[in-house]
C-alpha cells in the first residue's frame, strides 16, 4: 500500500509499475485518487500509452 507521501511516494509507485513490465509480478495495481490528488499523474499515465511508452496492457 502507498499513501500520499510526496516525491518518495511517487517513485515506489512507479517502482511497483515498473516490475509489471518484465512480468515480476501479475497483481493488478490500484490507485486511489482521493480527491482528484493523481490527476495529473493519471493524465501523464494514459498519454504515455497512447504514445506507446507503456508496453504493458
Amino acid at each position: 500500500m502507498i499513501t500520499v507521501g510526496g516525491t518518495g511516494t511517487l517513485d515506489g509507485a512507479t517502482e511497483i509499475l515498473e516490475l509489471k513490465k518484465p512480468g515480476d509480478h501479475t497483481k493488478p495495481v490500484v490507485l486511489l485518487d482521493t480527491a482528484g490528488f493523481y490527476d495529473g499523474l493519471r493524465r501523464q499515465f494514459q498519454r504515455m500509452e497512447d504514445e506507446g511508452f507503456l508496453p504493458f496492457p
